[in-house]
């Protein structure tokens, strides 16, 4: 920067400058600072001035930043929700076709997945139930509400089994997405 046009710069300084480049006076560049500009208490305003714009411009690039960073970091943490909700249904899917192959039928939609914790006592009655039953506890999905099993399955399974995703309604796109079996892998 053109330390001429530096009004932060002492008066000392400025002067210096003045004479080193224009050896002749004032008269050079007398159109860019006219004295009455050059005294200490404007030269202080205009000093204050570009310190408070400057940390201003500092503090505006930190909640730039901070932002940045946690959207990213919510982001990260949707994405867990729904990985973690895939992994829970994998669960249930596989405990659910180990009362199948104990049982020879899975648990009707009415019996629900309650069927895995205690004998059910309606039809269709579990014959060879396993003493303990086939998961210690129902998880909740990520948000917080129970998963959603019908049986037989609409999705070209035997069964279907997912959660609603973050909305908590049926459908949905991205993470408000349904998470089903029929997504699971294999």
């Amino acid at each position: 920067m053109n330390a001429s046009r530096n009004p932060c710069l002492p008066k000392i300084a400025f002067q210096r400058q003045r004479r080193r480049w224009h050896a002749g006076g004032r008269s050079h560049y007398a159109h860019y600072y006219p004295r009455s500009s050059l005294d200490y208490s404007t030269r202080r305003t205009s000093c204050i001035i570009y310190l408070i714009l400057g940390a201003l411009a500092i503090v505006f690039a930190l909640f730039a930043l901070r932002f940045a960073v946690e959207n990213r970091a919510l982001a990260a943490a949707r994405r867990m929700r729904v990985t973690d909700a895939q992994k829970e249904v994998q669960k249930l899917s596989a405990a659910l076709d180990h009362y199948a192959q104990d049982n020879f039928t899975y648990p009707s939609t009415k019996q629900g997945l309650e069927a895995l914790l205690a004998r059910p006592s309606t039809s269709p009655y579990a014959p060879n139930w396993k003493p303990g039953g086939y998961v210690k506890r129902l998880p909740l999905d990520p948000w917080g509400r129970p998963y959603q099993y019908f049986e037989p399955g609409v999705h070209g399974s035997a069964f279907d089994l997912f959660s609603l995703g973050a909305d908590g309604k049926p459908g949905g796109h991205g993470i408000d997405a349904d998470i089903g079996n029929w997504d699971s892998p294999g």
